[in-house]
């Protein structure tokens, strides 16, 4: 169903420049890569950029929201990591993190330095790639790192050949990541561990 909402979002307008398309390619990027479809992937993120290279300084969708440049950027590199496109992401997640949005989002800018990593283990640098998740967990306040960064963590590491895992630095990485704990919950009613 997201990907033929996806689709009904690329339509509107037929084949004019509007921002809707361009949300509408990246969600399909997203949706494709998640699936493991190389070419559907790279197709639509070339689709979104170029919808996104054609559109007027004032387009927006009909709530107001514009599609910022750093938005596009984090979106097409996150699918292309996705799907192992390191050259293809790296450029595009450089773009993203130089953009000045990325100094005020703190879980997106982690993230994609946990895409880096990805990439990284991929291409067997394992010391780089416990730098760069390191370098995520050390970037963003305490009370972000619970939910899409540690999953994310988890889910790389996870993806790591057994040599991998056996490094020392990946050893060492995981003490790390084993000895935060989390800060205590904040909302009324709970208990504090």
């Amino acid at each position: 169903r997201a990907l033929d909402a996806a689709r009904t979002a690329q339509a509107m307008n037929g084949d004019r420049p509007n921002a809707a398309a361009v949300y509408g390619y990246l969600i399909e990027a997203g949706i494709q890569a998640r699936q493991g479809h190389r070419r559907e992937t790279l197709e639509a993120v070339v689709q979104s950029d170029k919808m996104f290279s054609q559109l007027p300084t004032d387009a927006a969708l009909a709530d107001g929201i514009h599609v910022p440049e750093y938005f596009l950027r984090w979106h097409q590199s996150n699918a292309l990591t996705a799907v192992g496109e390191g050259r293809l992401s790296e450029r595009l997640r450089a773009r993203a993190l130089e953009l000045p949005f990325a100094a005020k989002d703190d879980v997106g800018r982690a993230l994609l330095r946990l895409d880096q990593a990805s990439i990284l283990f991929k291409s067997n640098q394992v010391d780089q790639g416990c730098h760069a998740i390191v370098q995520a967990w050390n970037d963003v306040p305490d009370e972000f790192l619970a939910g899409q960064i540690p999953r994310r963590t988890e889910e790389i590491l996870g993806e790591l050949s057994t040599e991998q895992r056996r490094a020392r630095e990946v050893q060492g990485l995981e003490d790390l990541l084993r000895s935060y704990t989390p800060p205590a919950s904040t909302i009324p009613g709970t208990l504090d561990a």
